[in-house]
């Protein structure tokens, strides 16, 4: 059997999770402002903050930023992997998959 250690086992574990039938992965989206920041398949951990009716995510240490979510909304998860990384005019967005179902 193969070993497997750090990132190895986290892409592992993703994928397992992921290919599991009927569980669905939550995809949320951050703005990046540089590129090469994070990178496809990084682990990276989220912080939550909290305005009067909303929260909003970081991605730490204050690589990127999430938009605004109702309480509904909210993300359980601390831990994600980066998906994809899209450049576009304004800016660098981040795809960050969570061992989470969507919000209904």
């Amino acid at each position: 059997m193969k070993a497997y250690t750090g990132r190895r086992i986290a892409a592992a574990l993703f994928m397992h999770t992921f290919y599991r039938e009927g569980f669905k992965m939550r995809v949320e989206e951050f703005k990046m402002e540089r590129e090469n920041l994070v990178k496809k398949g990084d682990t990276v951990t989220i912080t939550e903050g909290e305005l009067p009716s909303s929260w909003y995510y970081t991605i730490v240490p204050a690589v990127a930023m999430s938009r605004n979510y109702k309480f509904s909304e909210r993300i359980k998860s601390r831990e994600g992997i980066v998906e994809d990384i899209v450049q576009t005019e304004r800016g660098f967005f981040v795809k960050v998959s969570f061992d989470e179902e969507e919000p209904a």
